[in-house]
């Protein structure tokens, strides 16, 4: 379609000149989140430099009808560190007739950036995207979830919350006599311990993790911290560090796949523990369901793509529901037949910060 074009913004361009984004149409509202809360997470975020790419668009004389952002970050592959991207907020005009321009900004993309990392629930069209143009599919996230009440369950199925309450009333006794049965015998072994910013000592826990994963330190985990209000842990085992995880609260507005009623849900958004145990992360696990009890979460969830962790899940009687998809896409040269295992979480690329 004539009049197309894809811009770049790298992160000295838009960090540099706050008016760089000024003077384009924007009927679908695809960059009035990129604001001056942005452009710090871009400048402190500890992977980056200036010549990153921060920003495509896909134009159609002056107006923005796709964009995609990205962030810097490291992925760890065969035990050698590679540089990525955060792919973030894939969108297009939906009223806009030109589709084809996405694939093209995508391609463009992953010729600038040469590594990417996808996560979340992205639409089919867009998996497909993805397939077409390289990015390897990876193990699909397991999404676990403990139910605090049994009401957002009823409500699935009878599709009205006047009916669900009393039906939860009767229900609940026995959901807490499942739980109850299931976790008996927890004896504690983990401490946790609240932190505003994670030391440096961290760092010689995940430095020894030999598995292919999307590369976290002390550093990164406090950008993270930085970006978005989150509960963050130490977690400590016989007065020695273990690891940490960071917790979240969030609010989902219903629908969905599941067609799930609104609900309130804690989440375990990242973690990382030094031992391959089902038996610490059921101490995780126990522990994280008890700390967002009273908080007004009805639900509790947790993600990962962990052999110890779902195991872990399987035995407390979690419910498995979903998960988000995880594409990747290597360097250039960099072969995908490892056989090493791969450890990731919720909190995988965007999803972290978002």
């Amino acid at each position: 379609m004539g009049n197309a074009a894809i811009r770049l913004f790298t992160v000295a361009e838009v960090t540099g000149n706050t008016e760089a984004l000024a003077g384009y149409a924007d009927p679908a509202n695809l960059i009035t989140a990129f604001d001056d809360g942005w452009r710090h997470r871009l400048i402190s975020n500890v992977d980056g430099g200036g010549d990153d790419p921060a920003l495509m668009l896909g134009l159609h004389g002056d107006r923005v009808v796709v964009r995609l952002a990205f962030y810097s970050a490291e992925v760890q592959y065969e035990q050698k560190r590679f540089r990525t991207y955060w792919l973030c907020g894939f969108f297009r005009d939906p009223s806009h007739p030109d589709r084809a321009i996405a694939g093209r900004l995508f391609l463009q993309a992953l010729s600038r950036c040469g590594s990417v990392v996808a996560c979340g629930s992205p639409a089919p069209r867009t998996r497909e995207l993805y397939r077409a143009a390289g990015l390897r599919e990876m193990e699909r996230l397991q999404r676990y979830v403990y139910f605090y009440r049994t009401a957002p369950i009823v409500e699935k199925y009878v599709r009205s919350r006047l009916l669900a309450v009393p039906l939860a009333v009767a229900t609940d006794p026995l959901r807490r006599l499942y739980y109850a049965v299931r976790s008996c015998r927890w004896r504690p072994v983990l401490t946790f311990h609240p932190v505003a910013r994670f030391s440096a000592d961290l760092d010689s826990l995940l430095i020894g993790d030999t598995r292919n994963c999307f590369v976290k330190s002390s550093a990164k985990l406090n950008w993270v911290l930085d970006c978005r209000s989150s509960e963050a842990f130490e977690i400590r085992r016989n007065g020695r560090l273990a690891g940490y995880c960071i917790l979240r609260q969030r609010v989902e507005t219903g629908g969905g796949t599941h067609s799930l009623p609104t609900m309130s849900i804690g989440c375990l958004s990242d973690y990382y523990l030094d031992d391959a145990s089902p038996a610490s992360r059921e101490d995780l696990l126990h522990w994280a369901i008890r700390h967002f009890r009273g908080s007004g979460a009805e639900v509790f969830e947790c993600q990962a793509q962990e052999p110890a962790l779902l195991a872990a899940c399987s035995r407390l009687a979690l419910a498995r529901l979903g998960g988000h998809y995880v594409f990747l896409k290597l360097p250039r040269g960099v072969e995908s037949s490892s056989e090493r295992p791969w450890f990731y979480t919720h909190g995988t690329g965007d999803v972290l910060i978002s």
